[in-house]
């Protein structure tokens, strides 16, 4: 998926599919990528729009979705909201 660099200082691109409803978002620490699933497009509008990203991921789309981790090998692992390690969420 094509991510589109955006300025925040928690997430450093993101992308969006429109037919599967998934959300890309790459973090800045931990550089990590993450796949968030059956996220409305409003949802990323509205990130894209946000003045701060990074409160906006924070509040209405971390823990609030299924999602996995997408490794550079393509190896994933499915992860259910609120399990995300990050910098407000430790491993």
């Amino acid at each position: 998926m094509e991510r589109q660099p955006v300025e925040s200082s928690l997430i450093q691109s993101v992308g969006y599919d429109l037919p599967s409803s998934i959300l890309e978002i790459e973090l800045v620490e931990p550089n990590r990528i993450y796949e968030f699933f059956d996220v409305p497009f409003s949802v990323y509008t509205e990130l894209m729009d946000a003045e701060s990203k990074g409160q906006y991921f924070n509040e209405f789309i971390r823990d609030m979705y299924a999602y996995q981790e997408v490794e550079a090998e393509n190896s994933t692992s499915t992860t259910e909201p609120g399990d995300l390690a990050g910098p407000d969420h430790p491993e």
